[in-house]
Order: structure tokens, then sequence, then C-alpha cells
């Protein structure tokens, strides 16, 4: 083949006929992909460390809560050089999640940077069974080290997301060290209730103080007779200078509440989210489970006694054996 140029200009060599049965890379067959997920170095068993309540190697600790430890993959190696890839399926997304209507809810622990790269991917469902990519966004909260599992809320009403069928996640372990991993759990589309329904005016809680004033509908736990009712939640203040001081005031160094609550309860955080704003962090609640649900109600004896104000009936003593206790 001859190419003729002009004087001056450099000549442009004709492009090289594409292989059979390939397209350009602009084309829009170029965006069609095969629906099968695949993976390498991930694995339920590399998400063993974050999901199982142990310390990581920066010395946080790990709980995946809501049933979702056993639905998780991981790229965890003890030795620090592993790494892989994870495609995982197509999930379908419904109205109320490309309006923004639902936040898209997604459960990460470990670096989602240095290295590592968390990528989620909206596409269109072919009648051939093959999707079509409508566009791609990378996830990247900026924390780094070995961040503890943690809940990132998409708002899919603005970008590809709008008008998309389908969605997928694309995890990649590129970074080497023992801190260097990457988990995921499955995204989900959270089904939003009142907080009354699930608090209701009739269960007790404990409200921190700061909280009180803006819950005229919910109950406090009740005292009388000396004896604390046992509360069923505890609801906690926004991510304001207000958290600080009701969470403080609460811890049992400055005889809050939490000193019994610690002792006789499991605290569970519950998803919420503010209508509207499912971003915000409008606050925090807390499911309160005994840790014995059919332990006997006190007996109460009452009375009057005199005693000198330097009285003192001595210390409480050691909780039974078992007894769950900040102390063990």
């Amino acid at each position: 083949t001859t190419t003729t140029t002009a004087p001056g200009t450099a000549a442009t060599p004709s492009p090289a006929p594409l292989p059979p049965g390939s397209v350009p890379a602009s084309a829009p067959e170029a965006q069609l992909v095969d629906p099968q997920p695949g993976s390498s170095g991930f694995s339920a068993e590399g998400a063993d460390p974050p999901v199982g309540g142990g310390t990581g190697v920066s010395g946080f600790e790990y709980s995946l809560r809501n049933g979702l430890a056993d639905q998780a993959l991981g790229s965890y190696d003890a030795a620090g050089t592993g790494t892989g890839v994870l495609r995982t399926d197509w999930y379908r997304l419904d109205d109320d999640l490309r309006s923004g209507a639902t936040p898209l809810v997604l459960s990460v622990a470990g670096r989602l940077n240095g290295g590592n790269f968390l990528t989620i991917q909206f596409a269109d469902r072919l009648p051939d069974g093959r999707v079509q990519i409508l566009g791609q966004d990378g996830i990247d909260d900026g924390a780094f080290g070995e961040p503890p599992w943690r809940e990132i809320r998409l708002n899919l009403a603005t970008g590809a997301g709008a008008q998309a069928d389908e969605v997928r996640l694309i995890a990649q372990d590129r970074a080497l060290g023992p801190d260097g991993w990457l988990a995921v759990a499955p995204m989900r589309g959270p089904q939003l209730v009142p907080l009354t329904e699930i608090l209701g005016p009739v269960n007790p809680g404990y409200l921190e103080w700061p909280v009180q004033f803006a819950s005229p509908c919910l109950r406090p736990f009740d005292v009388r007779d000396g004896i604390a009712e046992v509360a069923r939640y505890r609801l906690i203040a926004d991510a304001s200078q207000l958290r600080p001081g009701g969470v403080n005031w609460s811890q049992a160094s400055a005889g809050g509440p939490l000193g019994w609550i610690e002792v006789l309860e499991r605290r569970t955080e519950l998803p919420t989210y503010l209508e509207g704003q499912p971003q915000r962090d409008w606050g925090v609640i807390e499911r309160l489970d005994p840790y014995t649900p059919d332990a006997a109600a006190p007996t109460v004896v009452r009375g009057e006694r005199e005693v000198w104000g330097s009285y003192t009936p001595g210390p409480i003593g050691d909780p039974p054996p078992g007894t769950p206790s900040p102390e063990r």
C-alpha cells in the first residue's frame, strides 16, 4: 500500500484490519460482556478474620451484622502475599433504587485504596442474555490501614444507575502486606419501615439525654423502687457535638446506665436511614438483647430505714460465674 502525504507532513499509515469477529473499542458492541461472574484470590475463608469478631493487624474490632457474615467474600491472606479479582453476579435494580428513594447499601472491610480497587458497574440486560455496560464508578471512602466493616450508601438517582437494569461489583486486591486485604458482602436494597413501627411507644428504651427532647413518641425506661426497667433499645444522637455528650454521660465511669446495660444485655447496631437523605448520619439505634432472657424478676422489699449520711453498704461484689461483665 502506498501512502501519499503533503510536503512536510508525517506519513500516517493506514490502520491494520481488525481480526475476524472483533469490533472497534469505541463501538457499542464493545460494551457487551458475558454475564457470568468470576473470581480469583477471593473466598469465604478469606473473609473470616474481619467477620468473626477478632482483632486485625491494626487493632480494629471486626463484626459483620444482620446475617451477612456467611455471605461475605474476602482476600485476606495471613502471609500478606495474596492478590485477586472478584466479579459478583449481576443484581436487578428496582424503581426505588433507581430513583434514589432507597439507597443501595454495600458492606465492605479492609482497604479500598493503596493498590485495592472497588468498582460498581451498571448495565442493561439484552434479550440474548448478555449485558451491555452503561457505566461504572469507583468507590473509595478514603479509609487507610485496615478499616473494619462499614456501610457505604449509594444514591443511584444520578448517573448510569438511574437507567440501568442491573448492577454488580468488581473488587480488585492489588496490595501486598498483611493489611492489604479487601472484603465485601452482598449488595442490598433495604426494606424501609417507619421507626415507630419497630420501636413503638410501648417498648422501654434508653434514650440518651440529647435525643429525649426530640423523641416524644418513644418511652424511656422507668425506675421504680430503685430498680431500672430493662431497656429494649438505645437511641444515640446524630454525628454532632451532641453525640459525644450523650455517649460520655452514658458510660459506667460517669455513673450512667451503660453501667448495668453492658452487664445485662448485648448491643447490636441496627441499620437505619433518614427518609429523603439516606446518606446522612441522623443518629444510631442499638437493639438490646438480654444475655438471660428468662431471668427471674427481683424481689422487692419496701420499707424505711434511717442511716448516717456517710453510710455505705459496701461494694456490690462480683457477678455470678458466667455472667458477662466489663471487668472480665
